[in-house]
């Protein structure tokens, strides 16, 4: 049986229904097809053009013939109306053209011809009597020769009507009667020629009445006839109807098909409308179709469609979106007048021809009619209700008017199914079948089969019923109804589609208020078979009686069932009995509410069977019964569904009650049947599959309809027996009120329900085989009285009904009987909701958790007594009360449910069960399998298995309901166990119980503080072999004397020892001795605290030895608690406790293990953070310190030898850290993150101190390389990271460091503290160790910013055999700089290694080290990180005098590529960042060091080939600075330099490369390459002497080239050194770079070099050591120089200098000024003015020794006692400088070289000026740059006043007083850039009216004050600043006068 629907193409299907048609059909059009085509114009029509026939302008000229264009199809060549080539370019016309000579002469023979026959009498048997004419009357006859009667036989006839050229006929045929069939033959037909347009017809066969207009005044009937069988007649009238309009709107449609748009024809712009005529002429037996797609007309123009043959018309106007037109004859006539203005009248239709035979329109002929003027009615097939006949053709056409739609309620339908031949549905109808046709839309559905009462509804007016039978089997048919009425609007609501089953409609504005006056419906359609559930999810109307104002009505179209719904209601369901549904609203103009909510969903009706086995039913009392089958007897055939739907009022709900449930089993190898039972809810779409025989249960639907399927898959009677009951009854208001379908889940009163909910129901359902439990994790409802609130429980079957308003006693469990239980909160009281809720803190009264468990089906034998349920408060039960035998069928189980108040106990004795000794939980239940015993908490879940051999053992629940179920097997030998019960009272407070083997709990809120008054306990059980161990990493309570106030109280269940503590403690672990413990706490209602965290763990003590020992301290031996043996084996577990607040140092004395770690070993644990040591060979004592107060140490042994050892501990006390922030290192390794080591560590609190421990053994000391370092929004003062050794104490501590440093420590162990930030914090660092030295008394730390190295014993010889470390420790931010000035060591060995003595270097931030020995010259050796080891070995034999250094700890260089470089190759090369490009030059403001470092044996040579740089005779814009470290000789270079060389003394170079903002030149590049020196130069000398002399190699001869000589000369501390130069004569170079003498001191200052023949001079050092270098190059000697030296007194040579200055005005200068100052001179001048005044210093002159940093020679001005500071030198103009307050220190300093002429300025003191404070009192004040004041009196000041203004300020302040007035203004202080005229920064005034100006004020005023006075009311003060130099600025007021 198959159903076949599917809207297809409108023309493919009517061409099939043309088809079928043609089948029966004895006649046809000849030029007409009949095959209906959608019309496309890009594919199938063109235009083509034709030219007109010759005629009787044929003559000696020969007549002329036009051409016109035709619209044809493609595929045939048939011509078309013009407008079915709308779209298509029409072609250019050509011009007339003449007839040829052949046209005319066939059309001279044609006339000829004619002529003949018509005056012939011979031929009077071929052309009958009048059989040609012409007719020119205006109305008249057509009709065959001899009309009426039979025409004879004759070969042509020809009729002319001839009319005036402004008419045309038309003809009427009312008889037409030829020989002929699907076509017409050659000479039996009637043609209908239109001489004007050429439009021809050729009609043969019997052909109903139809008519013909012609397009012009001329038309030809052609008739031939030659058979004599047939009787051949026609008969025709005609009429004149006046020509039609040539206009290009006119058309004539004689195609297949076509489409007009009135769009594509403007009027004529001559005319003010266009007339327009469209004329439609389709074959006899065709109807003319019109289907409008668009149709706007204004009514003042409407459109006339007319039938021509029954010349009756109707006219259109108005907005239409589509609706169809059909003529009751052949032609018909479409006429229309539009404006040429109007642009509002648009018609868009197709055309095509309709094929429906109708003689009449109501009478049925051949099953053909069609329906008119009526609105609903019956339709049938053929014979109905008996079987229709065989090769049925019937068509039905119904016709509506515009606007309408027509719906056709199937009511009845039997078709043959179309099945293929093994019985299964085909996809389409094969066979019989319906066809429904919408004739303006074309949707088509085409049926078969049977089914279901089902509707279809056209989308427009017109509908077309085809019935089609093939002459096979025969049903008896369908039975209709139909009903038109105007095409529903749905303008009132709001429709989404969301897929092709599901819709939602909800009402306008939803779920804001609807509109008023609203009136709307809509048809909602699925295919038959099929029905709609509607779910209304929200539904406020206004209520009325009869709901006669606001409804929503749903009707069903099929049945009419209709139900109207008004006022407010729960969501409900309404389910259709078919599937068209129509939804119809209506609102009135008064109240309006939030409307509805409607989304639907479609579901499957059940096979249509016979009616005597019909198995649907509708069930809508209030109160039935139900039973399967329907109909007692008469059971419903196999293969059949049985359908029952229960519908009762919206507001209603349906409780069935099944007591009977049965389905055999199917056949073998068939599907089972099975009951399906739905609760009809979109939202809650909940069903259930039933099979097989089920005990008696419940099903509550929550809403208000209920469907039960019962589905036979077999073909035998149906097997399916279900007998109940159902009733309704009210259903909850409320929304909170639901049905819970899901077999687990949590519901939570009133925070699961709206804020206004007050009696919510909820009912919870499982499968008919299970049982629900309720479990209440909470009750409560503090400060409401029982009277108001309370929860009800309803087991339903048996009814049992329990009450509860509060308990202190969760959680507990209610456990029902059937598969549904009820439980309903009810909240009495008036106040609303929201006052529980704020007395809640968590909004949560009623806490309930849900699920399921099996339920047995009781009717099977035996089972009901094996599964039992205890109710009563004690009980005993065992394996032992049924045989053997009866044990083999199953399991049995025991349910025990106690009051809510109660927990069950449970004892076990003489367990033995499985035969095996162990005991396993339920992760390892398969260990136990085939037999154990499962005992299970019900409320919790908390379930431990047992098998094995047990004394006696308890089992505590944690709440009211216990399972416990023994599962057996048939083949297992077992003992079984007894067991009792009883109901014990629970715990007041809280209790929460732990089975697992480890686990963790922690206090209510933690880590956030408990709250007052809290009473909680935690019971952790483990099986009988285990003991249990705790660990408290936080514990956190209020602290009291006697723990009286909040404490935890630990207690051991089996020993009966208990610790009772309160107040803080670090982390600790509390070892019981049995397998139970109880946790309580209890607090008062003060001071609460974090509380505890805690974590527990089983521990396995089933095999060897166990002791437990608690106290302070204590000495035990291993014979004390290990086993005896005559050949001691096993292992033994000992577990020392101490108080939490200790921790343990554990010593183990006399152990000796040999290396065998496979036959005996020591493991010593911490219990707490479970850091152990393995040891497995030991000869000696052993320590071991724990972190907490519990450790646990493990002995193996399985050597023959008794083991004997002794193991002391004793307490030490420890600091408090959190548990989850402390850790423990003992393994080195890399890359330690130790914030992602503690996953808790987010978490914790701010400021939580962290603690990690790195440990290492005695041998070696911890070296911690920290890489990140990174805390953020720390407060330094007490979040920091913080490294202490905790042999020595040495720590340092750290907030924020920004590289890599290392952190060597003295020993061990190291502990590493931090403090966490509300941030996230990292450190990232590496782990290492390294060798503790041999002899430790030689080994030091140094941490001073510089000091002395040397080795042991130095200057004298070092001992053999030692080892020395030295630690040089910087902060992070150095660097460490070694100057070894001796070295001598053992000489390398033959192999030139360091393997004898040596000293190794080794930087232990970066990993690099050196090894050095032998002996070497002066060097320098620099570190990049922040600590250097320096690690001295000698051996056993030879010595020597060491070495000695000094070492510096210096800023640390950052890496830049580029700029910052350190070099340590041999060769290389050196350049300015730009790479000496001559392109792109170098940048401004730069500032890079390029670090050369090569072999201490080595120095450096710089051989520069480019230097251009800015030129500056000071260098002090861009310069390169080189730097000889070790000798800390400098060398500056700037400008242009031809190459060069430079050569350092030692073997460390800086480069440092400085720019300015100005200018940028190509820069430098220099190689570099290290040579090796040699220790000692020949001319090199070190001379000691207070005097002396030197001079130049070979003096007075001329020096040799090639010469680099060195001297030093050192005198007595304190002590200067003064050169005189008698003699001098070197090569002259300007910058002395070929041969030169350079003088400079030691560590001080910058080296001077000298070139040339100068007199007579002298030198003075700055320090105690002057270093003479003389070089020559290799060509070009001179006479050399020669000198005397002495000693002076540092303190005779520098002249006190120092000042104190206290008067208001003053002098000051630098010494000897205007004459050079002299070198080392160190001068203080203090000047102190009255309180309140200011300094102002202004330097005249200024020529100090230029530095970049101003190093060498400068001037330091200080505000007292701890102001800015400003630092001078070089040149400078002369400037000013002003102080904060009353007191000023000028400091003047010299190095020993470069003496200029110094300074000079003077000073004066005045009031420091003091702004007015602002009130309203006080003058106006401005100190913006631009302003307006109007004010009489005001304070101006510059920009930032009292603060330096900016640079580039252009500042006007406008000040207009009243007319009349002048103002006067007064300076009181001045501090502005000074310059002749004032030009850079000044200030002056402008008179705006008069024009006059002030003088540019500028400079200071040195304490007086400055007026100005205007000439008007009007002025603008002007301050002005240039791009450099800032001063203060000015002060001034202003007065009006």
């Amino acid at each position: 049986m198959g159903v076949a629907e599917r809207s297809v193409g409108r023309y493919t299907i009517l061409a099939i229904i043309t088809i079928m048609t043609l089948v029966g059909t004895a006649s046809t059009a000849k030029s007409i097809g009949n095959t209906k085509r959608l019309f496309s114009p890009s594919h199938d029509v063109t235009w083509d053009v034709e030219w007109g026939e010759c005629g009787r302008q044929c003559g000696l000229h020969r007549g002329e013939v036009k051409a016109r264009a035709v619209c044809v199809s493609e595929l045939n060549n048939h011509e078309l109306g013009k407008a079915a080539c709308h779209g298509v370019q029409k072609p250019v016309l050509p011009e007339k053209r003449q007839c040829n000579v052949r046209e005319c002469e066939r059309f001279v023979s044609k006339r000829v011809f004619e002529n003949s026959v018509e005056n012939s009498t011979a031929k009077e048997a071929f052309s009958p009597k009048h059989c040609d004419r012409v007719i020119q009357a205006e109305t008249g006859e057509v009709t065959s020769p001899n009309w009426p009667r039979k025409s004879i036989q004759f070969l042509q006839c020809q009729l002319t009507i001839l009319l005036p050229r402004d008419k045309r006929p038309r003809l009427t045929f009312g008889s037409f009667t030829l020989e002929g069939g699907m076509e017409c033959t050659e000479n039996n037909y009637v043609e209908i020629f239109d001489t004007g347009t050429n439009r021809s017809e050729a009609l043969c066969g019997d052909q109903p009445t139809f008519t013909w207009t012609a397009d012009s005044n001329e038309v030809k009937i052609r008739f031939s006839a030659e058979s004599e069988e047939v009787f051949n007649r026609f008969h025709a009238t005609y009429v004149t109807i006046p020509k039609a309009p040539q206009t290009d709107c006119s058309s004539v449609f004689t195609g297949r098909m076509g489409r007009y748009f009135s769009s594509e024809f403007p009027s004529s712009n001559n005319a003010q409308s266009s007339e327009c005529e469209v004329l439609f002429h389709t074959s006899p037996s065709n109807r003319v179709s019109l289907s409008f797609l668009f149709f706007t007309v204004p009514c003042e123009e409407y459109v006339t469609l007319k039938n021509t043959l029954t010349d009756d018309s109707k006219s259109f106007c108005g907005a239409y979106e589509h609706f169809s037109w059909t003529s009751s004859g052949n032609e018909a006539v479409l006429i229309y007048e539009k404006s040429r203005s109007d642009e509002e009248f648009v018609i868009d239709f197709e055309y095509e021809p309709l094929e429906v035979e109708t003689h009449g329109f109501t009478e049925i002929i051949n099953c053909t009619r069609t329906i008119t003027g009526v609105t609903r009615g019956t339709i049938t097939s053929p014979g109905y209700p008996e079987a229709y006949p065989d090769d049925a053709d019937c068509h039905t056409l119904i016709v509506g008017e515009p606007g309408q739609v027509v719906t056709i309620s199937f009511l009845d339908f039997m078709l043959e199914p179309s099945n293929d031949v093994n019985g299964e549905p085909m996809e389409s109808c094969q066979f019989d079948h319906v066809m429904i046709v919408d004739i303006t839309t074309d949707k088509t559905n085409l049926y078969c089969g049977l089914h279901q009462p089902f509707s279809w509804t056209s989308d427009s007016n017109q509908v077309l019923i085809l019935l089609n039978t093939d002459d096979s089997e025969s049903y008896t048919g369908y039975h209709a109804e139909f009903l038109i009425y105007d095409e529903p609007v749905p303008d009132c609501v709001d429709i989404t589609v969301t897929n092709d089953t599901s819709t939602q409609v909800s009402s306008l504005l939803h779920p804001n208020s609807y509109p008023s006056s609203k009136e709307c419906s809509m048809n909602i359609h699925q295919k038959p078979d099929l029905f709609f559930i509607f779910d209304l999810l929200t539904f406020d109307l206004e209520e009325s009686d009869n709901c006669e104002k606001d409804a929503l009505q749903l009707m069903d179209l099929t049945t009419k069932r209709t139900d109207r719904f008004c006022g407010q209601l729960s969501s409900f369901s309404w389910t259709s009995d078919s599937n068209e549904v129509q939804l119809s609203f209506s609102s009135d103009e008064m109240i309006q509410r939030t409307g509805f909510q409607i989304s639907s969903r479609t579901m499957e009706l059940p096979q249509k069977n016979s009616p005597e086995r019909d198995c649907r039913q509708r069930l809508t009392k209030s109160r039935d019964f139900i039973r399967l089958p329907v109909s007692p007897g008469i059971p419903p055939l196999g293969r059949a569904d049985c359908f029952l739907l229960i519908s009762v009022q919206p507001t209603d709900r349906i409780i069935l009650k099944v007591d009977t449930f049965a389905i055999e089993p199917p056949p073998t190898g068939q599907e089972a049947d099975s009951v399906q039972i739905q609760d009809i809810s979109l939202q809650q779409a909940h069903e259930e599959r039933l099979e097989g025989e089920l005990p008696s249960f419940t099903w509550t639907s929550s809403r208000n309809e209920l469907l039960i399927l019962a589905t036979q898959h077999s073909s035998d009677i149906a097997s399916v027996r279900l007998h109940g009951t159902y009733h309704t009854t009210p259903r909850p208001l409320q929304a909170c009120s639901r049905t819970i379908l899901e077999d687990e889940g949590v519901v939570q009163w009133p925070d699961d329900f709206s804020s206004d909910s007050t009696d919510c129901e909820l009912t919870f359902h499982t499968h008919p085989l299970k049982r629900v439990i309720l479990t209440f994790d909470k009750l409560q409802a503090p400060g409401i009285d029982c009277s108001d609130f309370k929860i009800e429980i309803f087991d339903v079957e048996p009814s049992r009904t329990l009450s509860y308003c509060e308990t202190q006693f969760e959680p507990f469990s209610i456990i029902s009987t059937s598969n549904e239980i009820r439980l309903q909160f009810k909240w009495t009281n008036s106040r609303p909701l929201s006052i529980l809720r704020r007395q809640v803190l968590d909004n949560v009264v009623v806490m309930v958790r849900h699920f399921v468990m099996e339920r047995p089906l009781q009717a099977v034998e035996h089972v009901a007594e094996y599964h039992r349920v205890y109710r009563q408060l004690e009980g005993e039960f065992s394996s032992l009360d049924h045989g053997r035998a009866v044990w083999m069928l199953g399991n049995c189980s025991v349910l025990i449910e106690v009051p809510s108040d109660m927990q069950v106990l449970i004892h076990l004795q003489d367990f033995l069960i499985g035969g095996q000794h162990k005991v396993f939980d339920d992760k390892t239940s398969k260990k136990c399998n085939p037999e154990f015993v499962l005992i299970e908490d019900v409320s919790n879940g908390r379930e431990n298995i047992y098998c094995g051999n047990f004394k006696s053992f308890s089992w505590l629940s944690d709440t009211n309901a216990v399972l416990v179920t023994f599962f057996t097997n048939p083949v297992v030998v077992y003992h079984g166990f007894r067991a009792k019960y009883e109901a014990v009272q629970r715990v007041d407070g809280p209790t929460d119980h732990f089975s697992e083997d480890t686990g963790r709990f922690t206090s209510t809120n933690f880590p956030d503080q408990y709250p007052s008054n809290l009473e909680h306990s935690w019971v952790i059980h483990s099986t009988p072999d285990h003991i249990v161990s705790l660990v408290f990493d936080s514990f956190q309570l209020e602290d009291s004397d006697d723990c009286s106030k909040d404490f935890v109280k630990i207690e051991d269940m089996s020993s009966g020892f208990s610790s009772v503590l309160c107040g803080t403690h670090g982390l600790f672990a509390w070892t019981s001795s049995g397998n139970e413990v109880i946790v309580t706490i209890e607090t008062d209602d003060d001071i609460p605290a974090s509380g505890i965290s805690v974590e527990h763990t089983w521990v396995d003590v089933s095999e060897g030895c166990f002791l437990l020992l608690r106290g302070e301290s204590g000495t035990i031996k291993s014979s004390e608690f290990l086993e005896e043996h005559e050949h001691w084996e096993g292992s033994c577990q000992l577990v020392i406790h101490t108080s939490p607040d200790k921790r343990l140092s554990i010593l183990v004395e006399g152990m000796v293990i040999e290396n065998d770690c496979g036959n005996a070993g020591l493991t010593v644990v911490d219990i707490a953070t479970l850091r152990r040591k393995v040891i497995c060979e030991v000869n000696n004592n052993f320590v071991f310190t724990t972190d907490s107060n519990e450790v646990a140490i493990g002995y193996i042994n399985y050597q023959t030898t008794p083991p004997d050892f002794t193991i002391s501990w004793h307490s030490l006390h420890r600091d408090v850290v959190p548990a989850e922030c402390t850790n423990i290192f003992h393994v080195p390794a890399l890359a330690i993150s130790l914030t992602d080591g503690l996953p808790t560590l987010p978490v914790l609190p701010a400021d939580s101190g962290c603690q990690i421990l790195f440990t290492l053994p005695p041998v070696q000391t911890v070296l911690l390389v920290i890489h990140e370092l990174s805390i953020p929004d720390a407060d330094c003062e007490k979040h920091y990271f913080e490294i202490e050794d905790l042999a020595t104490l040495r720590y340092d501590r750290y907030c924020e460091v920004n590289r890599t440093f290392s952190w060597k420590a003295d020993s061990n162990e190291v502990i590493v503290k931090f403090s966490k930030t509300s941030s996230t914090i990292r450190i990232v660092l590496d782990f290492n160790s390294i060798r503790y030295p041999k002899t430790s008394d030689c080994s030091k730390v140094l941490t001073a910013v510089e000091g002395d190295i040397q080795s042991v014993g130095f200057p004298s010889d070092y001992p053999l055999d030692m080892e020395c470390q030295t630690l040089i420790h910087a902060q992070p931010d150095a660097r460490v700089q070694i100057v070894f000035s001796e070295f001598e060591l053992e000489e390398p060995t033959e192999a030139g290694s360091c393997s004898t003595d040596y000293l190794k270097l080794s930087d232990l931030t970066t990993g690099e080290n050196l090894t050095l020995c032998g002996q070497l010259g002066p060097f320098i050796w620099s570190s990049i990180g922040s600590e250097v080891l320096l690690e001295f070995v000698s051996d056993e034999s030879n010595t020597f005098p060491g070495y000695a250094a000094y070492y510096t700890v210096l800023p640390w260089i950052p890496d830049a590529p580029g700029c910052n470089v350190t070099l340590t190759s041999e060769t290389g090369i050196i350049q300015s960042p730009n790479n000496a490009s001559s392109i792109v030059l170098y940048d401004n403001a730069l500032n890079c060091y390029q670090w050369i470092v090569v072999e201490p044996s080595q120095y450096v040579i710089l051989s520069f080939s480019v230097l251009k740089l800015e030129s500056d005779p000071q260098c002090s814009k861009d310069f390169i600075e080189i730097r000889d470290v070790i000798t800390q000789d400098v060398s500056v270079f700037c400008g242009n330099k031809n190459p060069f060389t430079w050569i350092s003394e030692g073997n460390e170079v800086i480069v440092k490369f400085q720019t300015d903002d100005e200018n940028r030149f190509q820069g430098y590049r220099a190689t570099f390459r290290a040579l090796e020196k040699e220790i000692f130069s020949s001319c090199d000398s070190t001379l000691t002497s207070p005097d002396g002399s030197i001079s130049s190699p070979g003096f007075p001869s001329r020096y040799d080239n090639d010469v680099h000589c060195i001297t030093k000369i050192i005198v007595e501390d304190h002590a200067l050194i003064k050169f005189v130069f008698w003699t001098f004569e070197v090569e002259e170079w300007p910058d002395c770079s070929y041969d030169y003498l350079e003088l400079r001191t030691q560590g001080l200052g910058a080296p001077q070099t000298f070139c040339g023949s100068k007199s007579p001079f002298s030198w003075l050092s700055a320090g105690n050591i002057a270093i003479v270098t003389f070089h020559s190059d290799h060509i070009i000697t001179s006479g050399g120089f020669k000198a005397d030296y002495e000693t002076i007194s540092k303190l005779d040579q520098l002249k006190a200098c120092d000042e104190s200055l206290f008067a208001r005005n003053g002098s000051l200068s630098s010494p000897h000024f205007p004459k050079p100052y002299p070198g080392n001179k160190d001068c203080r001048i203090t000047i102190t003015a009255e309180p309140d005044y200011v300094v102002q210093i202004y330097f005249t002159e200024f020529e100090v020794e230029f530095h970049e940093e101003c190093k060498y020679d400068y001037v330091l001005i200080k505000n007292l006692p701890d102001g800015v500071q400003d630092k001078y030198c070089g040149t400078l103009n002369p400037f000013t400088w002003v102080s904060e307050g009353n007191e000023v220190v000028v400091e003047f300093h010299s190095d020993a070289s470069t003496m200029m002429k110094g300074f000079s300025a003077h000073y004066v003191t005045f009031p420091a000026p003091i702004l007015p404070e602002d009130t309203i009192n006080q003058p106006a004040k401005v100190s913006k740059c631009n302003s307006e004041m109007s004010a009489q009196e005001g304070v101006l000041t510059s920009p930032n006043f009292p603060y330096k203004y900016d640079n580039d300020q252009m500042c006007r302040t406008e000040i207009e007083t009243e007319v009349g007035t002048r103002i006067n203004v007064t300076f009181h202080f001045m501090d502005i850039e000074e310059h002749r005229g004032c030009q850079w920064d000044h200030v002056e005034i402008l008179d705006v009216n008069s024009g006059r100006k002030s003088e540019p004020f500028c400079g200071s005023l040195f304490g007086q004050v400055k007026s100005w006075q205007s000439d008007s009311n009007h002025i603008v003060v002007i301050f002005v600043s240039d791009d450099i130099v800032t001063r203060i600025g000015f002060y001034a007021t202003y007065t009006v006068k």
